[in-house]
């Protein structure tokens, strides 16, 4: 009987160690996976809040959608030279100049933004330049007008002024 009882002692004592052992095992897995799903749900918060900027963006930008569209004009995706030349001829017009001889200066490209040289020649009254000047600095594109020239008149009141220009896009 001794025999026996010892025998069951010994059973009951692996049997034990051995259940202790799994349920060991099974928290270390549980715990694991619960730091694991703790985690993701911090991912997923910090995406939620993310996407929620995003929206918050989109939405200021639908807003300032006016804005946007001056940026776009001020600096056009490409340098239509025609587009400026024609700005030109009708900013000199409406300030009661003539527009002269226009050359085309160089292209250069300073990273992204693309800068478009013109020389030109206006000739006209002093107010008539001080108002294209006006239109010039003005207008909504980017326009920085480097040199200007000018000569006395041959007739009354009529300056001759050679104006050098640079234009900027994308």
């Amino acid at each position: 009987m001794k025999k026996y009882f010892s025998f069951l002692i010994i059973f009951l004592a692996v049997t034990t160690a051995s259940l202790l052992f799994l349920v060991f095992q099974n928290y270390q897995s549980f715990s694991a996976y619960q730091k694991e799903v703790t985690m993701k749900e911090q991912d997923l918060r910090s995406q939620e809040e993310y996407f929620q900027k995003l929206q918050e963006i989109a939405e200021k930008l639908e807003e300032n959608k006016n804005l946007l569209a001056k940026i776009e004009t001020g600096l056009p995706l490409n340098s239509e030279v025609p587009e400026l030349l024609a700005f030109v001829q009708k900013s000199a017009s409406q300030s009661g100049l003539a527009l002269g001889s226009i050359s085309l200066g160089s292209s250069a490209m300073d990273e992204k933004i693309k800068k478009t040289k013109i020389n030109f020649i206006v000739t006209g009254d002093y107010d008539g330049f001080k108002k294209f000047l006006s239109f010039i600095e003005n207008s909504s594109r980017l326009i920085d007008i480097d040199t200007i020239h000018f000569s006395y008149p041959e007739k009354i009141d009529e300056y001759r002024f050679n104006i050098k220009i640079t234009a900027y896009s994308y």
